[in-house]
């Protein structure tokens, strides 16, 4: 892969950021009397860092990690689905146009999907300790009630 595959990559994953966080970037961009009381809030809850931070290391990171593991995808593609791109695989648009797809694609892709896998991962964590803390309640519990039982007789 050459460099500026990779700069239309990040450049297409840049657009794609613009165009889903539209609204977000306007008003970030809106002075402080043109703001509504929830966009004021927003602001100060970091939305202008926010929206720095994803544009200038998250999206660039996400498309990158993409675009390192982008030949394995595409040749696995190609083998499984048997399917040559004929006198288009050279042509410099169609290059350029899958390398700023990919980039597009990779916008919030790797790092959704980490965040998911964390997510759910602690919430069946949480889920089996709640229930064995249920468990060991309705066990002693159980235990007491016993007690109370052996005490009237």
């Amino acid at each position: 892969m050459r460099s500026t595959d990779y700069v239309i990559g990040i450049l297409g994953a840049w657009l794609f950021f613009i165009g889903t966080n539209g609204g977000q970037i306007i008003i970030a961009f809106k002075s402080l009397h043109q703001m509504t009381r929830e966009e004021k809030d927003q602001i100060k809850r970091g939305l202008r860092k926010a929206l720095l931070i994803e544009f200038f290391l998250l999206v660039p990171v996400g498309a990158i990690l993409l675009l390192l593991v982008a030949p394995i995808i595409v040749l696995i593609l190609i083998r499984r689905f048997s399917f040559s791109l004929g006198p288009y695989a050279t042509s410099e648009v169609v290059r350029t146009a899958f390398f700023a797809f990919l980039g597009a694609i990779s916008y919030r892709f790797p790092f959704q999907a980490f965040r998911n896998l964390i997510i759910r991962t602690a919430r069946a964590a949480i889920e089996e300790w709640m229930s064995k803390g249920e468990t060991k309640s309705q066990s002693q519990a159980a235990g007491k009630l016993t007690k109370r039982r052996r005490r009237q007789k």
